[in-house]
């Protein structure tokens, strides 16, 4: 079954940039031969991405991402079933928000799409795609702290 996942992760201070354009090449090459395809989006800070193909390897994929060290606070935002996919011939694109115009960066991402409905903003993931651009140049963005600092009391 067709399967969408959205996350979000923040990245290491130590990673340089390079090694991120170097990482959406080798994940090109493994997405292609697992028939997954997505967007992922890059602030400086955060990786945003949407993974879409089959269930199986979408949540390998996934779980290797999970275990990656490059980056940490991993959130699931949406797993859900689609009929189609939205981004098709997509591969691993990779959008960083610091090179371009907010708006330039959501226009990019509907030209990527390939579903035979246009992409509007009622689609839900992409709706996630909008808060994300738009949400990290607020004032009012709050930082979730690394999972190592987290203190629970009982």
């Amino acid at each position: 079954m067709l399967t969408t996942l959205i996350y979000r992760s923040h990245i290491r201070d130590d990673e340089p940039v390079k090694k991120i354009e170097e990482m959406v090449s080798i994940a090109n090459r493994r997405n292609m031969q697992s028939d997954v395809t997505g967007i992922l989006l890059f602030n400086g800070s955060h990786f945003f991405q949407l993974l879409e193909g089959p269930e199986e390897q979408v949540k390998m994929i996934y779980r290797a991402i999970c275990q990656d060290p490059r980056h940490y606070n991993i959130v699931e935002l949406l797993c859900d079933y689609a009929p189609a996919r939205r981004f098709g011939k997509a591969g691993m694109e990779l959008f960083d928000l610091r090179l371009h115009e907010r708006d330039d960066v959501l226009q990019a991402v509907f030209d990527k799409g390939t579903s035979k409905f246009q992409l509007t903003y009622d689609d839900r993931a992409l709706q996630f795609f909008r808060t994300f651009v738009l949400a990290t140049e607020q004032s009012t963005y709050f930082e979730i702290p690394a999972e190592d600092s987290w203190l629970f009391y009982r």
